[in-house]
């Protein structure tokens, strides 16, 4: 669960809006994650259960689409490798009634390293998903082409 929280600092907020849910993955995560980052599948570790990876080379591509009512981008999947696929990590926050509003903002939570979280397999050119600007490098803007950074995941513009 996205449940590790941090003062000061604002992570990516991600919604996987429209994509099929053929095959929902979970991966442990070396390092602390996003929701909305893009990572690989590497190798198996236990039923229903992998390590993540660095996202395959020329394995996704996506373009911003529109400009979401709550200020998020709608990313749409253009291209993918069925045999060595991207995923969208996105796992549902836990939030609290009880806090304030620091703490209920979505903003505030993060994958921390360990963890096994949620990973939608993107397999097909239909696909859409919702990311905040924090999931970006770079400036988002409707038409922009993305792709993701091997290492981070994180939308690369252009």
């Amino acid at each position: 669960m996205a449940t590790q929280y941090t003062t000061g600092a604002t992570h990516a907020v991600a919604f996987p809006s429209k994509i099929d849910l053929g095959h929902i993955l979970n991966l442990t995560i070396t390092n602390a994650l996003d929701n909305g980052t893009i990572r690989g599948v590497g190798d198996w570790i236990d039923f229903d259960r992998y390590a993540d990876a660095d996202c395959p080379a020329d394995s996704f591509e996506g373009k911003i689409v529109q400009q979401a009512a709550n200020g998020n981008w709608y990313v749409q999947v253009t291209k993918v490798d069925v045999q060595n696929p991207a995923v969208l990590i996105y796992e549902v926050p836990i939030i609290r009634d009880n806090f304030n509003t620091e703490f209920s903002s979505e903003k505030r939570f993060y994958n921390a390293a360990g963890a096994t979280v949620r990973a939608y397999v993107l397999t097909s050119v239909y696909d859409i998903f919702e990311v905040s600007k924090e999931g970006f490098v770079g400036e988002p803007a409707v038409g922009a082409t993305v792709t993701a950074a091997a290492t981070t995941g994180k939308l690369t513009i252009g």
